[in-house]
């Protein structure tokens, strides 16, 4: 009877490791999906992130994904060239919008080729028209920041206190403060936030209870104040101060399994919100995590009141 078992157990492990050969075999021998990337978004971003996203997105897409380096000031040629080496017949090319003319030429030369445009709040230009546009969906993203900010605010048996403070380099849509103010709202705050300019001497005081950094480097996060930050950013979170207890990550390599799964054609569009990274070991009340977390994945009512 020992014996018999002993003969299914190998059978048995026979069996898993074809299969996981025949797997690994598949895996790599499946055309690649090219990521072109530079030194200073690896540095900005993390490379312990980039290896991360890199695996995670291989095994979601069963097939590899290959990093193309190049340096932050190569010319369209360069880049070209590098993708050319990379592979010569990849599943797909993607390049960040900041390569956006790379990545047309690219797409001439190689028309059989996908090639996605991850374009973060960028808009398409004429000279990306024939590629695959994949951008931010923004309006979810401030809806999400609304929510969240408000939780921040949130006081003993659930009353909204304190004020929150908005700081923003470029300029924001109106649609998008709109679903920001709608997100406060359906999380119970009432009371109207303070947007200001990056640069401004902004003084925090005991009520303020929450910032949202949409965009620039304020010089709000120089100061040692411990008022919880929403950020929207590349950045690496562990290279954040502190006070940052949510990021917004529209990066490249966050948009890239979304946009593959979309699956788009040449001339398409599409967009999806970015990741939202709770810190939630910067965050002290942890009755509020799970709450921060759910307020992260919320979906707005659009102004017909359809759902997004």
């Amino acid at each position: 009877m020992g014996r018999a078992r002993f003969f299914k157990w190998i059978i048995f492990s026979s069996i898993i490791f074809t299969v996981f050969l025949a797997g690994a075999l598949v895996f790599y021998r499946r055309p690649p999906v090219l990521m072109v990337s530079d030194a200073l978004f690896d540095q900005l971003y993390g490379m312990p992130r980039i290896r991360k996203a890199r695996l995670l997105n291989s095994l979601r897409l069963f097939r590899r994904v290959k990093t193309v380096q190049v340096s932050d000031t190569a010319g369209a040629d360069v880049i070209l060239f590098a993708v050319e080496e990379a592979s010569g017949a990849p599943y797909c090319a993607a390049f960040p919008y900041r390569y956006i003319e790379a990545a047309a030429q690219y797409s001439r030369k190689f028309p059989e080729t996908p090639v996605l445009l991850l374009a973060g709040r960028e808009r398409p230009s004429p000279e990306g028209a024939a590629l695959r546009y994949f951008g931010t969906e923004s309006k979810t993203d401030f809806y999400r920041a609304g929510r969240c900010a408000a939780l921040f605010a949130e006081g003993a048996e659930g009353r909204m206190e304190g004020e929150i403070v908005c700081f923003q380099d470029e300029p924001v849509p109106g649609d998008d403060w709109d679903a920001f103010t709608q997100g406060l709202r359906d999380q119970g705050y009432a009371q109207t936030p303070v947007y200001m300019n990056s640069q401004s001497d902004y003084l925090p005081s005991e009520q303020t209870a929450c910032a949202v950094i949409t965009s620039g480097s304020p010089k709000f996060l120089e100061g040692a104040s411990d008022i919880p930050v929403i950020l929207f950013s590349w950045a690496d979170p562990d290279s954040a101060p502190r006070r940052i207890k949510l990021i917004f990550d529209d990066s490249p390599w966050a948009q890239l399994f979304p946009a593959l799964q979309r699956g788009l054609s040449a001339g398409a569009a599409a967009d999806a919100p970015s990741q939202v990274l709770v810190l939630a070991e910067r965050i002290p009340q942890k009755d509020r995590v799970k709450k921060i977390k759910d307020a992260a994945l919320a979906k707005p009512l659009d102004l017909r009141g359809a759902l997004k």
